[in-house]
């Protein structure tokens, strides 16, 4: 005989699974690094922008990003923010970063648009949000992760959190390429043919007078 769930306990299960359906996101909207992979040599100066893709008709209204590097290899110099959220001449948009803290930079924008201006401005499709400027420092790999959490997140219409994937980027940097030195038998072989030559030029020289 097959068991019954008592109807109490129905309740609690169908509940359970209409809060875990409403909880999880449709599709998620990406933030990603372009180029997502930068090979760079020492003492370079590079850059990489940020964009939000995969928006499926929505807005960014406002984001606030913190990106970790290891500053081992990279050091961060400043950031640029694109103008998808409006001009700060015109006070359209607040916008502040800081990348005094090595490994981390902290960047920020809050439009102060319409939605359906914002919207018309982004055109529903990918966003550029800003571009992050590095130095580099010493020969390695260097991951770029976005960090989201209670105070690092992505706003749409209504200024509703929206459902984020952060795509990690990553910086090589490579060491110069060591030009070899010739062996000691070559600068003696070398030196020789120049004395030689020199001799010769010297007799040429003599015979001439």
């Amino acid at each position: 005989m097959k068991p019954t769930v008592p109807s109490g306990r129905k309740l609690l299960m169908s509940g359970a699974l209409a809060l875990l359906m409403s909880a999880s996101p449709a599709n998620a909207d990406i933030i990603e690094f372009r180029p997502q992979s930068l090979v760079a040599g020492l003492g370079e100066t590079i850059a990489l922008d940020i964009f939000a893709t995969d928006l499926d008709g929505e807005i960014v209204s406002a984001y606030d990003l913190d990106i970790t590097y290891d500053s081992l290899i990279l050091s961060a110099v400043g950031v640029t923010f694109g103008s998808s959220l409006g001009d700060p001449l015109f006070f359209d948009v607040l916008e502040a970063f800081e990348v005094s803290v090595p490994g981390l930079i902290d960047l920020a924008q809050l439009s102060l648009l319409p939605d359906d201006l914002l919207f018309a401005m982004q055109g529903g499709g990918d966003v550029f949000l800003a571009t992050v400027v590095f130095e580099t420092l010493a020969a390695g790999v260097s991951s770029l992760d976005f960090v989201f959490d209670a105070f690092n997140d992505v706003k749409g219409f209504d200024a509703a959190v929206l459902p984020v994937t952060g795509i990690a980027g990553q910086v090589v940097v490579e060491s110069p390429v060591a030009v070899p030195e010739p062996p000691p038998a070559a600068l003696l072989l070398t030196g020789l043919v120049l004395l030689i030559l020199q001799r010769r030029r010297c007799r040429v020289q003599g015979d001439q007078r």
